[in-house]
């Protein structure tokens, strides 16, 4: 393993690093401080600035995302892209952590439930990267732990991993035995199901039940679909932003003229993956979809919202809630309604880590809350994801009392 610091050169180049950090972020960001003083603040990185000499580069790394992290922004924070990964990706079920994607030679792990790394148990290993993580939610917390257990310099840097080329994991497998396996990480460009985006994506290969719609057109930014048996538009939005592909001024015209023009008595807005982008794209929509009688109305509009929606995603289904009579469903969000956004970046000198950091203040809600909890909190089990079931929706389409106090003001 190399050591960053083992000379007087490479520890006065971590200090530039600190004071190029100390120096740039909080001039940068609107408002640094909303949380921690100053002075907690700079005697830390001073403390870390003294630590050095004895640290490693993952040790580093680890500690300067918990600074940034502490600051309480969830834009805010040290991006930290690994180099090698293991080969698996997971996902946080209601019951526990799973394997959803496992690289050959570790499909025997497909499935099975994470429970420890090296002798500590998951518990104590969510507790511990919980710091690293900008957050200001446990959905949030939910939504990006996952990625971290893959990262081995963040397992390396918390000292969870003595050896981040390979670490013990011990899983329960379907048939409830425990199994440890000694997992090796692969260069990132090597690494099949390398989570370079979060949230759930569909097996590979296909299995042969069709995937639930959540899951269908994954990759695609946004799309929807006439579910004639039901009298329904399903509608997913992945992310705020324009496709050239398919423009999204186009794209949303063409749906206005349908839900007009067919026999939809309903409309579903799926949000669950979209952490963000620009707000103000969806609200010519939003406006429309608030005249129309037939959908706007206790039981017609329903919006599905999750831990990863977060930012601009966020801040729409905000939108559908002040502007219309929207039912929501789901699990409650990644992002606060009030909180800090408008995401810019630099590069720390001399290292290619960077930090993001908000740059505007958005008030969105009348409840300051850490998350938007939806009208009826729904979540996705294991089970359900095994037997391609999406409970979100069989709760909209069940639905047996679709009102609620606020159609009332």
């Amino acid at each position: 393993m190399t050591y960053w610091c083992k000379s007087d050169g490479d520890v006065a180049t971590w200090a530039a690093v600190l004071d190029h950090l100390a120096r740039e972020l909080p001039r940068r960001h609107v408002n640094f401080y909303f949380q921690r003083s100053r002075d907690d603040m700079e005697k830390e990185l001073l403390e870390l600035r003294r630590a050095l000499p004895g640290m490693q580069e993952n040790e580093i790394k680890a500690a300067i995302a918990r600074w940034v992290a502490s600051a309480g922004d969830a834009h805010t924070q040290l991006w930290w892209r690994p180099e090698k990964v293991y080969p698996l990706t997971l996902y946080s079920f209601k019951e526990g952590i799973y394997v959803t994607h496992a690289a050959p030679g570790y499909s025997h792990l497909l499935n099975s439930r994470l429970m420890g790394i090296n002798g500590k148990g998951i518990e104590e290993i969510e507790k511990a990267i919980t710091g690293v993580i900008a957050h200001e939610n446990p959905w949030w917390l939910k939504r990006n732990i996952p990625w971290c257990l893959m990262h081995p310099e963040v397992l390396y840097g918390l000292g969870i991993a003595p050896d981040p080329d390979r670490v013990l994991m011990t899983f329960r497998d379907t048939g409830k035995q425990p199994v440890t396996e000694l997992v090796q990480a692969l260069p990132v460009g090597e690494n099949s199901v390398w989570p370079d985006r979060t949230g759930l994506w569909p097996q590979h290969p296909p299995a042969p039940v069709p995937e639930p719609l959540y899951l269908k057109n994954r990759g695609m930014p946004y799309w929807f679909e006439h579910l004639p048996d039901t009298g329904t538009v399903y509608f997913q939005y992945n992310v705020c932003l324009n496709d050239p592909g398919t423009p999204l001024d186009s794209f949303i015209r063409e749906q206005l003229a349908f839900l007009r023009d067919s026999d939809v008595g309903k409309l579903i807005i799926d949000l669950r993956h979209n952490n963000g982008g620009n707000s103000r794209l969806l609200q010519p929509f939003i406006q429309e979809v608030r005249s129309m009688e037939h959908i706007n109305r206790p039981g017609g509009l329903y919006v599905i919202v999750g831990r990863e929606t977060f930012s601009a995603g966020m801040f729409n289904a905000l939108q559908f809630r002040e502007t219309t009579m929207a039912i929501f469903v789901g699990e409650p969000t990644g992002g606060k309604p009030n909180g800090y956004g408008e995401v810019m970046f630099f590069q720390l000198a001399g290292t290619n880590l960077y930090v993001s950091y908000s740059t505007r203040y958005f008030r969105c809600s009348r409840e300051d809350s850490p998350s938007f909890v939806p009208d009826r909190v729904v979540e996705l089990t294991f089970t359900d994801y095994m037997e391609k079931k999406d409970p979100v929706l069989e709760h909209i389409f069940h639905e047996k009392s679709p009102y609620l106090w606020r159609f009332m003001l």
